[in-house]
């Protein structure tokens, strides 16, 4: 076998590799987006993963009680699933509200500074 043919047969395996492990990795994320939707109470790792963040900042948030949390024996944090959908919410409305007092101030002054609203959001 010539060493082109050679080297499009890898390439396409590689492809087809590729492919499967897309494949593979959607379903995976449907299966955890369906687990989510069946537990009421999250661990650490569940609730970052849900969250779409990284446990430290999480454990940032939860040590600055940015977020609402339990910890039923003072030990293991857990997180409502309920609550976690409602935090998200209010922050939602909250950005939203911001930007629209943002553009609406700017159509106002044209020559002022934009304010600094999303500094303290987040």
């Amino acid at each position: 076998m010539s060493d082109h043919k050679q080297e499009e047969k890898e390439k396409s395996w590689g492809e087809r590799c590729s492919y499967k492990l897309d494949m593979v990795l959607s379903r995976l994320d449907r299966i955890v987006s369906m687990l989510f939707h069946t537990k009421a109470v999250l661990t650490t790792e569940e609730a970052a993963m849900y969250l779409g963040i990284t446990t430290g900042h999480l454990y940032r948030m939860v040590r600055k009680f940015n977020i609402p949390h339990t910890r039923p024996t003072n030990g293991k944090i857990y997180f409502r699933k309920e609550e976690l959908d409602r935090w998200i919410a209010s922050r939602t409305e909250v950005s939203e509200i911001l930007e629209t007092a943002d553009t609406v101030s700017a159509g106002d002054e044209k020559d002022a500074e934009a304010p600094m609203t999303d500094m303290y959001i987040n």
